[in-house]
């Protein structure tokens, strides 16, 4: 008897043959909250004046040696660089598993 209820749920199932129909059946719409609208990506709520927009300065981010260099002084933020350019060389040229030429090409 349970092998033939999911034999006929399997058969009430859609069935997509790929991507494409996936996404543009109904199902594959996310159901949200009543006050939730669908708006296009370049239709704003609100006014929003681009002139005042200015570029954010991605030199100023924290994976950056020169901010890490403000916070923990350039010798120390360098000799860790070297410490993990060494660190990195032998694992590598040892075939340390994640750091072999093959591993890191991924």
């Amino acid at each position: 008897m349970a092998g033939a209820g999911i034999g006929a749920v399997a058969a009430s199932a859609p069935v997509f043959h790929d991507i494409d129909e996936l996404i543009a059946s109904d199902t594959a719409v996310q159901p949200r909250p009543w006050w939730v609208k669908e708006r296009p990506i370049d239709d704003p709520t609100i006014e929003v004046d681009f002139d005042m927009m200015e570029r954010h300065d991605g030199r100023n981010q924290g994976q950056s040696a020169k901010v890490r260099a403000m916070y923990y002084g350039a010798d120390r933020v360098l000799g860790a660089a070297a410490l993990s350019a060494a660190e990195l060389a032998e694992r590598t040229a040892s075939n340390y598993p994640g750091y072999t030429y093959r591993s890191r090409a991924l």
